[in-house]
């Protein structure tokens, strides 16, 4: 059970711990430039998301011996913090119209390029290439981009908007 409780606080704590202008791009010069994961802008929706397993986790935790408990909840803190580092991805839309997407997920980088296109705030992103490799079937992603501001949703079933914001 101790083990079991342990699993779940670190897991949870992921999504609970780092999740701590201009029509365009913002900041002066268009949409062209770095955007960088925004993840305090993205921490409302993950704790919405995960608010049923953060009580569990916190009821796992007031079951455990309080010796145990500080150091229980120490390690989760720790773990949260790497696990955050190392979900960073950055995105740059260059002035030519093509972009890439450079970033960690579990300790392995990730990478993406194509071509993007801006419509008033709708972003539209075409994935050529994945991880070195020219994909066959390209895909399109649309998302927003006001202010500074990229949201979107990579994948239909995520249930929060991954949130970049302009350097």
């Amino acid at each position: 059970m101790r083990t079991f409780a342990i699993a779940l606080l670190l897991t949870t704590s992921l999504f609970a711990a780092g999740c701590g202008g201009d029509s365009g791009g913002g900041g002066g010069g268009g949409p062209a430039g770095t955007y960088v994961m925004d993840t305090a802008a993205m921490k409302p929706e993950i704790e919405k998301m995960m608010g049923p397993m953060m009580e569990m986790a916190k009821k796992a935790l007031e079951m455990m011996p309080e010796d145990q408990r500080a150091k229980a909840q120490k390690e989760m803190d720790a773990k949260s913090a790497d696990m955050m580092k190392e979900f960073n991805f950055t995105v740059t839309l260059n002035g030519d119209g093509t972009f890439a997407v450079v970033g960690a997920t579990e300790g392995k980088k990730d990478q993406a390029r194509g071509t993007w296109k801006l419509d008033g705030t709708t972003l539209s992103i075409t994935t050529t290439h994945e991880r070195g490799k020219e994909q066959e079937n390209p895909e399109t992603i649309q998302g927003t981009l006001k202010n500074g501001v990229i949201r979107m949703r990579p994948e239909k079933d995520m249930p929060f908007d991954l949130v970049f914001k302009k350097q």
